[in-house]
């Protein structure tokens, strides 16, 4: 009996530490913008959903009709909790975007499946987040998903770069983050999300146009 229990105590903490790697390490978010401190909460949310799933699970699961009330209803639970803790991390780093929210959905799922031990549904999680990820790595590889770019303009008047924001607006581009000093010129500094095909068109117009001191545009 203390040999079962030990053997259970080793079980989840291990498991519990595998999902902490995966959700700090493996996870393919934004590296540009979401720092190892926050890469390590995404770690911390999953271990900490697996070890709340096992207890629930070593107290419920010689009931089945249990087991599938509490597993459908801590699997409801993830994606609201999920949300909060990304809106939280939002509104202190407001780089963030919703792949952080997707890590932190898909990671306490895969959590939670672990720990009621439905490896159909771990294999379905496992398949559906690679499946995911290839259909991403091939967008990318032909530039048909969006990504975050820097520019840098700078003129002599501000009236031109307010221009270069409705520019923006018109584009529906996302501005990530957007400031405008005075130096000799007026300089303005844009980090913006726009998908290849309008970002080809916004950067042809931009070099082509004889308004500005001076103009960047790089990934990042």
């Amino acid at each position: 009996m203390i040999l079962a229990y030990e053997a259970t105590v080793i079980h989840t903490l291990c498991f519990s530490a595998l999902m902490f790697l995966i959700g700090s390490c493996v996870m393919p978010l934004n590296k540009r913008l979401i720092t190892l401190d926050f890469r390590l909460y995404v770690g911390l949310f999953a271990a900490l959903f697996f070890l709340i799933a096992s207890s629930v699970f070593w107290v419920i699961h010689a009931d089945p009709t249990l087991y599938w009330v509490f597993f459908t209803g801590v699997l409801c639970v993830v994606p609201v909790v999920a949300y909060l803790v990304a809106l939280l991390v939002y509104l202190s780093m407001a780089k963030v975007d919703h792949t952080y929210f997707f890590a932190l959905w898909y990671c306490g799922t895969l959590s939670i499946a672990l720990a009621f031990q439905a490896y159909a549904v771990v294999g379905g999680v496992l398949l559906f987040g690679g499946l995911l990820w290839a259909g991403i790595r091939f967008l990318r590889h032909f530039h048909l998903i969006s990504s975050v770019r820097t520019l840098t303009v700078s003129a002599e008047s501000y009236d031109v770069l307010m221009d270069v924001q409705k520019l923006l607006d018109t584009f529906q581009a996302h501005v990530v983050s957007l400031d405008i000093s005075k130096q000799e010129d007026y300089v303005l500094t844009c980090q913006y999300r726009l998908a290849a095909l309008g970002h080809h068109i916004f950067s042809r117009y931009m070099f082509k146009s004889s308004r500005f001191s001076s103009i960047t545009i790089h990934d990042g």
